[in-house]
C-alpha cells in the first residue's frame, strides 16, 4: 500500500497540470449543469398550470359520453350559503350544468363506477345532514337533474357523546363487488366515528333493493379498505386491507381501537374467526391476501408509531386466523406492504428506503429492485391514446410515475399534501394533459410524455465536458503564457547587464530597465509613455536606428562608439520590430550591449592564463604517472599468481584515475579556451545528455535527475563544446548542493514565437531542491574566484557566464515553491533575420 501510494503521488505530481486541468473542466461542467439542467430521464413531467384554486372541493374526471374526451364533476360547499354545488366541466374547462343540494358533501368519499353494468357510468357522493349519512347516484348526463337516486345509509347514535357535539363519520373506502354473481353490484362499507364513537360497523347495501341487506354488530374495531377475494374452490369472504388504532373509545364494547384487529368475514358479514389483535395504541396494521388454487393465504404488516422508534413485524395467517410465520423487521426503518394486482398477482411487495423486495410464503425476502425512496403503491392508471399502463406511487413528499417494469421512475416536481391527494388519469382535458393531481388548494394539470432528450442523455454530459476541457486546456496555456511571458519581461529587465527599452507600435515607451543610464551615462529620469525621439535626442544613432527599424520593419543591428568624460565605451544597438504573424510591428526592442569592460577583460585573461599554466604543469607528472604504471604491470607478473591477481585489480584502478585524469586535464585545457568559439547548430538536449554522461560518477543513489530536456527538440547556433561545459559546472554544482541526496530537474523551452521576427529565446533551467543560496553571495556568484566551498576555485559559474554571454545569452539565478535553486540560461537561437546597416 506504501508503494502504491508513493506511486500514485509521484504520478499525480507529475501530471499535476492534466490532472488539475481535468478536475477544472470536471467543476465547470457540473456547475454549468447546475445552472443549466436537463432531463436525462425516459418521460418527463411539464407543469402546465394551477388551473383551479379553492380550499373546499372536489373533484371528478369521468368520460361520462365515451367519445375520448374527460368531462370534470366538481364538488363544492359555500360556507356563506351552507350547501353543496356539483358541477359539470367540458374538456375545454366551460361550465356545462351546475346543480345544488343542501346537504354537505363527506371529502375524499367520492367514487365512480358502474354499478349495474349498464354501460353508462355513475358518480357517487356520500352526503351528510345532521346525524344521518346519504348516498347519491348521480348520471351528469341526466336532466333535468344529475342525480338517479338517493339513498339513507345509516343514523348515528350517542352523538352527544362528542365534545363538540356533532357526529365525525368517516370511513376508508368502499367496495362495489356482485356478491349475488347477479349482474348488479353491492356496496361494501366499514363506518366509523371518531369521538362519537356509534356506528362503527360494516354494511352491505344492495343498490337495486336499495335496504341493507347485511352489516356487522357493533364493535369498536377500525377497519378500512375492504375487499372481496374467492379462492378457485368457490370460497368467498371479506378481509379489510387497513386496521389503524386511535384510542378514542373507552366504553364497554367488543373489539376497542387500542388496537390494531385483523378479521375475515363471509357474505353475510358473519367472522369466520375469533379477530385477531395486534400492535398498541398508534399502530396500524396491512393486510393482503393471495391464493393458490384452494388454498388462501394472507400476509401483513403492523407498524408501531407511539414511540420515536418505528418497530414492524411481518405476519402470515390461513384463511382460519393460525399464525404460520412471524418475522421482526429491522427498526429506524419505513416499511410498505403492497400489491400491484393486475401486472404481478398474488405476489406481496415489501418497500424499504431504495430496494423493493418480493415476499414469499415463508416470509423470505427476495430483492427485485432499487427504486427511489417509495412509501406505498397508489393506483394503476392509463395515460394517452393508446392506454398505455403507468405505476403510481408515492413517497412523503412527492409522487413517482413508473411504468409496468418498474424501471424508469419520474418524479412529479410536486410535494405530496397528506390532507388531500388524488391524481385523476385524463384525456382530452385541458392543453393535452394527461394527468390531474388535486391537492388542498387546487387541481394542478401536468403532461407525462416522453423525454425529447432522452436520446442525447449520454451526449450532452460528455460534449459538454469536452467543450469545458477545451476552455480550460486553453485557458490555462494562454494565462501560463502570459504569466511567462510577464516573468521572462521581468527577469529580462531585471538581471539584463545589457540595456533594454520596449516601444509601441507609435514609438512610445512602454518599458525601459535602468541598464540604459548606466550604459548611455543619462542623468534624467524617463516616463513610461514619453516618446523614444524626445527622450533620446541627444543620440542620433538611436533614433536612426528606430527609423531604420520603422521603414524596412527588420532586426538592425549597428555599433557606435560613445565618449564620456575620459572613457570611451564601444556598444552595439540591436533593434528587433515585434510582429503578430503577418502584420506590421505592434511594437519595438532596442538593446544596447556593452563591448568596452576593460576591468572584467584583464579578470579574464588573467584566469585564462592561470588555467593554461596550471593544464600544462599537471600534464607532464600525469604522464610520468602513467609510465610508472606501465612498468609496474610488467614487474607483477613475476609475483604468484595470487598476489599478482590482486595486485593487478589494484593498478588496473588506478590506471583508470590517472587516465580520467589526463581527461580532465584536457578538457581544462580546452576550458580556459573558451574565447576561440566556434559556433554550429546544436542541439540542446546532446548538450545535456553529453554533459550528464560526463558528470555519471559524481551521481550517488540518493539522488535523482529528471532530464526534460531530451523531450524537447531545440537547436541553437552556438558552440557544442562550450555549451556544454557550462552545462557540466552547473549540473556539477547541483550534485555538490544535494550532499548525497534530493532531485534534480533539466528543462528547455522556447522563450519565444519562431513565427515572429522578434528575438528568439532558448532557455534552460537547471533547478535542485538542495541547501540553497544565502542573499548575500548571490550578488557575488558570477564574479571571478568568489567561492562559498573549502575546495573551490570560483572560477566555475564566472566562466559559465562569460560563454553565456559570448553567445549573445543571459544567465541569472531565481527560486521556486518546489526547488530551493534554479539556474536560467537563456539563449538566441539563432533563427532571425539580423541584417547589417
Amino acid at each position: 500500500m506504501r508503494r502504491l501510494a508513493l506511486f500514485l503521488g509521484s504520478f499525480i505530481k507529475k501530471h499535476r497540470v492534466f490532472f488539475f486541468q481535468i478536475t477544472a473542466s470536471i467543476l465547470l461542467c457540473f456547475s454549468l449543469l447546475a445552472l443549466f439542467p436537463y432531463k436525462s430521464d425516459k418521460y418527463i413531467v411539464v407543469d402546465l398550470s394551477n388551473m383551479y384554486f379553492a380550499p373546499d372541493f372536489e373533484s371528478a374526471f369521468i368520460d361520462f359520453e365515451g367519445d375520448g374526451i374527460t368531462e370534470r364533476v366538481f364538488l363544492g360547499y359555500d360556507l356563506l350559503l351552507k350547501q353543496s354545488s356539483l358541477v359539470l366541466f367540458n374538456g375545454k374547462g366551460n361550465i356545462i350544468d351546475q346543480w345544488n343540494f343542501s346537504e354537505r358533501w363527506l371529502p375524499k368519499f367520492s367514487f365512480s363506477g358502474d354499478y349495474n353494468n349498464d354501460g353508462d357510468k355513475e358518480y357517487y357522493v356520500f352526503t351528510q345532514k345532521e346525524d344521518s349519512l346519504f348516498l347519491y347516484i348521480i348520471d351528469p348526463l341526466l336532466k333535468p337533474h344529475f342525480y338517479k337516486k338517493r339513498l339513507f345509509m345509516a343514523k348515528a347514535e350517542n352523538v352527544f357523546l362528542n365534545p363538540v357535539g356533532k357526529w365525525d363519520v368517516y370511513f376508508h373506502g368502499a367496495l362495489f363487488t356482485d356478491l349475488n354473481q347477479d349482474g348488479i353490484n353491492e356496496l361494501v362499507l366499514s363506518i366509523h366515528s371518531g369521538f362519537s364513537q356509534f356506528p362503527r360497523k360494516t354494511i352491505v347495501y344492495d343498490l337495486v333493493k336499495l335496504k341493507i341487506v347485511a352489516q356487522t354488530p357493533r364493535w369498536g374495531m377500525p377497519l378500512g379498505y375492504p375487499n372481496f377475494v374467492t379462492t378457485d374452490r368457490g370460497d368467498s369472504l371479506f378481509y379489510f386491507r387497513l386496521s389503524v388504532s386511535s384510542f378514542n373509545i373507552h366504553g364497554d364494547i367488543k373489539y376497542k381501537d387500542d388496537k390494531t384487529w385483523f378479521v375475515t368475514l363471509d357474505k353475510n358479514l358473519n367472522p369466520l374467526f375469533q379477530p385477531i389483535p395486534f400492535g398498541k395504541e398508534f399502530s396500524g396494521l396491512t393486510t393482503f391476501a393471495t391464493t393458490s388454487g384452494d388454498s388462501l393465504l394472507f400476509t401483513l404488516i403492523s407498524t408501531n408509531y407511539g414511540t420515536d422508534i418505528k418497530k414492524s413485524t411481518l405476519y402470515t395467517i390461513t384463511a382460519g386466523g393460525n399464525i404460520l410465520q412471524t418475522m421482526r423487521l429491522p427498526v429506524s426503518n419505513n416499511y410498505t406492504l403492497f400489491q400491484i394486482p393486475d401486472l404481478f398477482p398474488n405476489t406481496n411487495f415489501l418497500c424499504t428506503n431504495d430496494s423493493l423486495f418480493i415476499v414469499d410464503q415463508n416470509l423470505s425476502l427476495h430483492f427485485f429492485k432499487s427504486v427511489p425512496a417509495l412509501f406505498e403503491f397508489t393506483a394503476e392508471i392509463k395515460l394517452g391514446s393508446d392506454s398505455e399502463k403507468k405505476l403510481l406511487f408515492l413517497d412523503l413528499t412527492h409522487y413517482w410515475i413508473t411504468d409496468t417494469t418498474l424501471s424508469e421512475f419520474t418524479k412529479i416536481d410536486m410535494h405530496f399534501d397528506p390532507l388531500r391527494y388524488k391524481v385523476h388519469s385524463i384525456q382530452g382535458y385541458y392543453n393535452g394533459a394527461n394527468l390531474a393531481i388535486e391537492t388542498s388548494d387546487g387541481i394542478y394539470f401536468v403532461n407525462y410524455k416522453p423525454n425529447p432528450w432522452y436520446p442525447y442523455r449520454y451526449i450532452y454530459p460528455a460534449g459538454l465536458f469536452v467543450v469545458c476541457f477545451g476552455f480550460v486546456f486553453s485557458g490555462y496555456w494562454y494565462i501560463k503564457r502570459r504569466i511567462f511571458f510577464h516573468h521572462f519581461s521581468d527577469q529580462l529587465f531585471l538581471n539584463a547587464q545589457r540595456g533594454i527599452i520596449l516601444l509601441d507600435h507609435k514609438g512610445k515607451i512602454v518599458k525601459i530597465n535602468s541598464a540604459i543610464k548606466d550604459l548611455l551615462k543619462m542623468n534624467h529620469s524617463m516616463h513610461r509613455g514619453a516618446r523614444f525621439s524626445t527622450e533620446f535626442a541627444s543620440f542620433p544613432v538611436l533614433r536612426d536606428t528606430f527609423s531604420s527599424m520603422v521603414l524596412n520593419k527588420k532586426t538592425v543591428v549597428r555599433d557606435f562608439t560613445l565618449q564620456h568624460k575620459d572613457e570611451t565605451l564601444r556598444l552595439q544597438i540591436n533593434g528587433y520590430p515585434l510582429h503578430k504573424e503577418n502584420s506590421d510591428p505592434v511594437g519595438y526592442l532596442i538593446e544596447i550591449l556593452d563591448y568596452s569592460d576593460p576591468i572584467h577583460k584583464e579578470r579574464m585573461n588573467m584566469w585564462s592564463d592561470t588555467v593554461k599554466r596550471f593544464a600544462h604543469d599537471l600534464k607532464t607528472p600525469l604522464s610520468s604517472l602513467f609510465l610508472m604504471a606501465d612498468n609496474l604491470q610488467q614487474k607483477i607478473e613475476e609475483y604468484p599468481k595470487e598476489i599478482h591477481r590482486q595486485m593487478l585489480t589494484d593498478l588496473k584502478y588506478f590506471t583508470g584515475e590517472i587516465t580520467r585524469l589526463k581527461k580532465m586535464t584536457k578538457r581544462f585545457a580546452q576550458f580556459s579556451d573558451f574565447q576561440n568559439a566556434h559556433f554550429s547548430r546544436v542541439s540542446v538536449a546532446l548538450i545535456v545528455r553529453n554533459a550528464l554522461d560526463e558528470l555519471y560518477s559524481l551521481i550517488t543513489p540518493g539522488i535523482t535527475i529528471t532530464n526534460l530536456a531530451e523531450k524537447e527538440e531545440i537547436t541553437i547556433l552556438g558552440d557544442a563544446l562550450q555549451l556544454q561545459q557550462v552545462m557540466q559546472i552547473l549540473i556539477k554544482n547541483a550534485i555538490e548542493a544535494l550532499s548525497g541526496s534530493g532531485e534534480i530537474l533539466i528543462k528547455s523551452y522556447l522563450a519565444q514565437n519562431l513565427k515572429t521576427d522578434s528575438l528568439d529565446m532558448c532557455t534552460i533551467d537547471v533547478c535542485d531542491n538542495g541547501c540553497g543560496i544565502n542573499d548575500e553571495h548571490r550578488s557575488k556568484l558570477f564574479e571571478p574566484f568568489f567561492t562559498t566551498k573549502t575546495d573551490g576555485s570560483g572560477l566555475g559559474l564566472s566562466i559559465a557566464k562569460k560563454i553565456i554571454l559570448e553567445h549573445h545569452g543571459q544567465i541569472y539565478i531565481t527560486e521556486s515553491t518546489a526547488y530551493s535553486t534554479i539556474v536560467r540560461v537563456m539563449l538566441p537561437t539563432g533563427n532571425n533575420g539580423v541584417a547589417d546597416v
